[in-house]
């Protein structure tokens, strides 16, 4: 095929709008720099921002740094005879390998017919290209394929666009912060029901029938339970301490007072009598109480009363000072998040974990004061928290109680902010409507970044967004997508959960991990706590996570489709149907196998692609898809829908 033929076949409309506005604007029409601009567009059709991304090479690296780009990359695609069809393809698979795109080097060597064996030389070149186009700023002179595959494999921003660490913790930190700032949704099925039951447990609170005035809200990561406490400050008043560690870039921050809960102990003091001290529950401004608690903690231990003797005297001053009756008994919540550093950190003394040491003083409180607690924790397993009746080893005194209060597990926070429906087909595949569905940060965190630093780069802010919830997912530091990891059972449990919602059996302990670990819905607890139902309500970004990992390796699909047999051989799953669950796992397998469609609508969701129907069916069959049987379906419409 000749060159020119070569580049007319595969200038797309963008590159056409791009070469018109740079004729008009740049340069002369007989200028080096637009020809070259010209044929770097030609080449990189399917770059939605093709001419900035000129733009960029030219500026960092030259105008003989890109001729040379664009005279090696075309003397690649000019070796090969492609057909109409296959030039978009190519040019649809080169913009993922510039981008980074798992397994996209497969598929533009199959698109180009390179193999490994007759084809090094144009690989590499390929591999080189990419590279350039992604860090113009980097001599790769002296680079390896491997150290070249290995950065191309990073971040889908450019070295250039991408964000400091720094710089990316703060802006994360302030959309986090405007979402606890929006307006709340479904206050009356959250947060009212909520109340409700926390102001009848406070007022049911006995000594000698439960272990403590406090409850547990039990939710997945990102379901909205720290925005809960706050609602409630509303209607209540809140004392709202946060436990996070040290240095912990995660929202809320670290609450000042959260040293005290971790104290360092002199000779002769204990942790009972230390938490005892530290509840002085007076009416204080938070600034003036955060400046003297050391203060008034060390004239409380000099003036000779009893520890229990104190709490139980700040209790009643607490309930005589709040300036209002409360409703159903409530006056005072104590509420303390990522409480999973209570149970972690345990008492050389009485060798149990700080939170039950804290539970002993909270049983101190006396009745009728009004106060009661709320624990909140995603990261810890819920039995560390509640415990069935039949496996608590905590302490038992003659005459006290070994109740617990029911946790709160019932956060309808769920599409919450889903958008009107949609009047086009670009709004029904936009990232930002898709983000919308499911747990409510995504979609702030999408509109957040949309709207500030990243509002040019909806592909970059795609990518952050869902290796977030790749981590939240399987629990991990990192994408899996992205990084050699190998995966637990409950792991690869929470990924065909959110792709096939597949439910564990209510007896497995495997559900307290994934509703603590894995980003899974408590959808039941039974009054022992014996049982536990989790469960994956769809959710776009968490199929979008474990499809992503699925497709990054066949060594997890294999891992899945084991793990998942056996379990149902054992009784571990609730699947209904097999059949059903099987030809969902292979439609998803199919899906991602099937060549897609070269477009730009939905280039912005990683492995989210339309495919011809004809390509999908002989993926899914193995067989020509016009002798496939479409039952009673007319001829005319059976060849209209393969065609187009």
């Amino acid at each position: 095929m000749a060159s020119a033929t070569f580049h007319l076949g595969f200038l797309g409309a963008p590159a056409r709008k791009f070469r018109k506005k740079s004729e008009a604007t740049h340069t002369t029409p007989d200028s080096p720099e637009l020809a070259e601009r010209n044929r770097f567009l030609d080449l990189h059709a399917g770059h939605k921002d093709a001419a900035q991304l000129f733009g960029k090479l030219l500026d960092t690296a030259g105008l003989e740094k890109v001729r040379e780009h664009n005279n090696q990359l075309a003397s690649v695609f000019r070796s090969s005879d492609l057909s109409t069809q296959n030039q978009g393809s190519v040019s649809y698979e080169w913009r993922h390998f510039t981008q980074g795109r798992k397994g996209s080097l497969d598929h533009l060597k199959e698109e180009l017919e390179l193999t490994d064996e007759a084809d090094r030389d144009k690989i590499n070149t390929l591999i080189r290209r990419a590279h350039f186009v992604r860090f113009p700023d980097v001599d790769a002179s002296t680079m390896t394929e491997d150290q070249m595959l290995a950065a191309l494999d990073g971040s889908t921003a450019s070295a250039a666009n991408e964000l400091k660490p720094v710089d990316s913790i703060q802006w994360a930190a302030d959309i986090v912060r405007r979402g606890f700032d929006a307006e709340y949704q479904r206050h009356d099925v959250i947060v009212a029901p909520t109340l409700e039951k926390l102001q009848r447990f406070a007022g049911q609170w006995k000594r000698d029938k439960y272990k403590a005035p406090y409850t547990l809200i039990i939710g997945p990561t990102m379901s909205g339970k720290t925005r809960l406490l706050k609602e409630l400050a509303k209607h209540v008043c809140v004392a709202y301490i946060c436990l996070r560690p040290p240095g912990s870039t995660g929202q809320p921050p670290r609450s000042e007072l959260a040293k005290h809960f971790f104290p360092d102990l002199k000779a002769g003091q204990d942790l009972e009598t230390h938490y005892s001290y530290f509840f002085q529950l007076d009416k204080i401004p938070k600034a003036e109480y955060n400046a003297n608690v050391e203060k008034e903690m060390k004239s409380i231990e000099a003036n000779g009363m009893q520890p229990i003797q104190f709490l139980g005297a700040a209790a009643m001053r607490m309930s005589q000072s709040v300036g209002f009756e409360g409703v159903g008994g409530l006056k005072m919540l104590l509420a303390i998040d990522e409480a999973g550093n209570l149970v972690n950190q345990i008492d050389e003394k009485l060798r149990i974990p700080y939170f039950r040491i804290f539970r002993r003083v909270l049983s101190h409180i006396p009745v009728k004061t009004g106060f009661f607690g709320l624990v909140t924790d995603t990261t810890s397993r819920v039995a560390n928290f509640n415990p069935a009746l039949t496996r608590d080893p905590s302490l038992r005194y003659l005459g006290l109680g070994v109740e617990l209060f029911p946790p709160i597990y019932q956060i309808s926070s769920i599409d919450v902010f889903v958008p009107k429906a949609p009047s086009s087909w670009d709004e029904l595949l936009s990232a930002e409507r898709l983000f919308s569905y499911g747990s409510p940060f995504y979609g702030l965190y999408f509109k957040g970044y949309m709207e500030g630093i990243m509002k040019d780069q909806p592909g970059t802010v795609v990518e952050y967004i869902s290796s977030i919830a790749e981590a939240k997912l399987v629990c991990s530091s990192g994408a899996v997508s992205t990084e050699a990891m190998k995966l637990s059972p409950s792991q690869y449990f929470a990924i065909l959960g959110s792709v096939i919602q597949t439910r564990v059996s209510s007896y497995s302990p495997m559900n307290t991990e994934l509703v603590a670990s894995h980003a899974a819905h408590c959808m039941f607890i039974d009054s022992a706590r014996e049982m536990v139902v989790s469960d994956y309500p769809p959710q776009f970004v968490y199929a979008l996570a474990a499809n992503r990992i699925l497709a990054s390796n066949e060594t997890h699909w294999i891992k899945c489709i084991n793990l998942l047999a056996v379990a149902v051989n054992k009784g571990h799953v609730h699947v209904g149907d097999v059949g059903e669950t099987a030809t969902r796992l292979i439609l998803i397998r199919a899906m991602q196998k099937t060549k897609a469609i070269p477009c730009n609508r939905t280039d912005s969701i990683p492995n989210g692609y339309s495919v011809r129907l004809a390509d999908f069916l002989e993926t899914l069959t193995g067989k020509d898809p016009y002798t496939v049987d479409f039952g009673c379906i007319a001829k005319g419409h059976k060849e209209r829908l393969l065609k187009e």
